[in-house]
């Protein structure tokens, strides 16, 4: 649902979806149809026991009805905003607003599935380190990311209706929780880890890569990669060429 064409609940949007009438739900309630079209159109606040009516007459939560988020919404849209990032096609450097909210998000999911051993720390890969049938199956979001909302930065979006936020507000939410749930010890050995296995192409523009293969030491040197040799730039321009590392 698009929050921001939101005017007012959910009841007439879940009225239509599960092809029920207005007489439907003031039968139910023992009211008027008039007060539920009232209701609908946000022109008469239900009281307390109106709105909890409602929710058990739908299956759903009062904040929900009321126009608050879903657990399932919040989830699908970064499933939504991840497999952008882990498309084949995707290119950070088409410096779009869009893209670099892909990038944002892709970044801090896998830093969580690193953090939370979803993923070893020393995958031999940079990114993205979800599997294409892992970012497609929505069973994997709701068993593994249920616990960003333990977070206030995404439970006020499925407990304040009143709050209307944007879509910016949902990504910058959803990238809050991301990050609290970060390792700093993992995450740490996996940067090292990154960092051993990263060669230059060229100084100037900087051009990198990633070698899973060959590993050279962690001493604040640029590393290059010439017939699986690694070796560093010194004086005079010389090269210096190194044994592989562990």
């Amino acid at each position: 649902m698009n929050k921001e064409a939101l005017n007012h609940n959910r009841i007439n949007e879940l009225r239509l979806n599960n092809n029920k009438t207005q007489k439907d739900i003031a039968d139910y309630l023992g009211l008027t149809e008039q007060a539920i079209a009232y209701y609908e159109k946000g022109k008469r606040t239900p009281k307390p026991e109106t709105w909890q009516a409602l929710a058990d007459f739908f299956g759903v939560s009062v904040p929900y009805l009321q126009g608050a988020y879903s657990k399932d919404e919040l989830l699908l849209r970064l499933q939504k905003y991840y497999s952008k990032y882990a498309d084949d096609n995707f290119d950070i450097t088409i410096d779009t607003l869009r893209n670099l909210v892909y990038f944002d998000i892709g970044e801090v999911v896998d830093e969580f599935v690193i953090s939370k051993r979803l993923k070893p720390w020393n995958i031999k890969k940079e990114a993205p380190l979800l599997t294409k049938e892992e970012v497609a199956d929505f069973n994997y979001w709701k068993k593994n990311f249920n616990v960003l909302f333990d977070h206030a930065a995404t439970n006020w979006l499925i407990t304040k209706p009143t709050l209307e936020a944007t879509e910016k507000d949902i990504i910058g939410a959803l990238v809050d929780a991301l990050s609290g749930e970060g390792d700093n010890v993992v995450l740490t050995k996996r940067i090292n880890f990154l960092n051993k296995h990263l060669y230059y192409k060229s100084r100037y523009p900087i051009k990198t890569f990633y070698d899973f293969n060959h590993p050279h030491p962690l001493d604040g040197k640029e590393y290059y990669l010439e017939d699986g040799k690694p070796y560093f730039i010194g004086d005079n321009n010389q090269r210096h060429y190194i044994e592989e590392t562990e």
